[in-house]
């Protein structure tokens, strides 16, 4: 019971990062199934469907206890100027469960897949309008917030109300009509709008914090990854819309569709920089510090799904064999990244290291 109510004290928001780095890798692996043909890879693809779905619903738990039973500790998690950042990785696991469910053969019949779906995007994107809310509110309000909090998670909020449209776009695809797809489609446009500004507008504030700062703690090393996300995940979006256009849902030109692909071109090849960048700054840590498994391992885990897949659209656009076989890559890379934090997770489990207090 002692270890029990531990658990639920210090079950951080972060929790919720392995969630969305395996359901990424879901997604990856039924993308690199397509490209090879593989039927076992499609097959582990629908393991990783029922890990996620398993995962959303076990870490769900302490998540929702913790604010009935621990409101201090989620109080100072909120106040927190990094670590409240992670809050809404809870409602984008949501949404990431019901792509997933669009995406993966689970065996459920249709009708059951487009109500779980539909129920995942109302609920989800509800969460991370209100917790995009609360979290601008309070980065307005906490008087102490210095410019060296300035860090890449502060990407996470603006990158959970971009992710809202991929489902939403997904649902209207597959056939969703009447009222419900008049409040999904202009759910998903809001989201589209509120975190691509935010994205436009935190960027500044954090580059400035790293070009006059000192970089932060290795801790926080893997939290630069998530610089890539909002381009990636932009990319799927475009992608998702102009899939909605051909359902006949909503109308655009050609002459919009050639923009739109485009700009995927374009936001591919920042997405492929800031990877490179990102390398290079890890390389910096590694010489520097001693670079043992942190929990915050995990950051590496869904910008790099979210990349990955990025580049197999790109690569369907442009037909470019290369970014294909990328593509590929990156998933056994996603993969391997995946076993070895879910090793020293565990092992961080049994030892009783997992939930402790947060500094």
């Amino acid at each position: 019971m002692v270890e029990l109510s531990r658990t639920v004290k210090y079950f951080g928001p972060q929790w919720f990062a392995p969630v969305m780095g395996i359901g990424a890798l879901t997604l990856c692996l039924k993308l690199s199934s397509s490209f090879l043909g593989l039927s076992w890879l499609e097959s582990m693809a629908r393991v990783s469907a029922f890990l996620t779905a398993g995962l959303t619903v076990l870490f769900s738990i302490p998540w929702i206890l913790r604010f009935y039973f621990y409101r201090e500790a989620v109080s100072d998690d909120f106040s927190h100027p990094i670590r409240s950042q992670f809050f809404p990785t809870m409602p984008i696991s949501l949404i990431l469960v019901g792509v997933i469910l669009q995406r993966v053969s689970t065996g459920l019949s249709e009708s059951m897949t487009g109500s779980l779906s539909l129920g995942l995007f109302l609920v989800g994107s509800t969460g991370i309008l209100v917790f995009g809310a609360l979290l601008a509110k309070i980065l307005f309000t906490n008087t102490n917030i210095e410019t060296k909090h300035g860090v890449f998670a502060w990407f996470i909020p603006p990158v959970s109300h971009i992710i809202i449209p991929v489902l939403g776009f997904l649902l209207l695809t597959n056939g969703l009509s009447g009222l419900m797809a008049e409040l999904v489609y202009i759910t998903s446009l809001a989201g589209l709008g509120i975190g691509t500004f935010m994205f436009l507008f935190l960027t500044p504030v954090i580059l400035h914090r790293y070009a006059y700062e000192d970089l932060p703690d290795i801790k926080l090393a893997p939290t630069f990854l998530i610089g890539i996300a909002p381009t990636s995940i932009l990319i799927i979006n475009i992608e998702y819309l102009i899939k909605t256009v051909h359902s006949g849902y909503i109308e655009m030109s050609q002459g919009v569709i050639n923009l739109l692909q485009l700009l995927i071109a374009a936001m591919w090849g920042f997405s492929a920089w800031w990877l490179a960048l990102t390398l290079l700054i890890i390389i910096h840590y590694i010489r520097k510090h001693n670079n043992s498994f942190q929990f915050t391992w995990w950051a590496y885990t869904f910008p790099l799904g979210a990349f990955t897949i990025a580049t197999g659209i790109t690569s369907k656009i442009y037909q470019l064999t290369t970014l294909q076989n990328t593509t590929i890559l990156l998933t056994a890379t996603l993969f391997t990244i995946i076993v070895i934090n879910s090793y020293n997770t565990v092992k961080m489990m049994i030892k009783g290291e997992a939930f402790q207090p947060e500094e």
